[in-house]
């Protein structure tokens, strides 16, 4: 049985996966939701199950490229 759905954390060592394996917990996104803001600090690390995650950045003249 994998130790998660998300290839990157199931990757891991077992032991290594263990270490912070309790600080995990499952959330669920909805389309259009935000997880992090430009010029903001990183407060949460999100590891996908499955679906797409976008980065869109807002270019200086305003733009918004995917």
């Amino acid at each position: 049985m994998p130790q998660s759905e998300n290839r990157i954390l199931n990757a891991l060592p077992q032991n290594i996966f263990a270490a912070f394996a309790a600080h995990l917990k499952r959330v669920d996104l909805r389309f259009g939701d935000t997880v992090a803001e430009t010029d903001e600090p990183v407060s949460k690390v999100y590891f996908p199950h499955d679906g797409v995650v976008s980065l869109v950045v807002e270019m200086e003249v305003g733009d918004s490229r995917p």
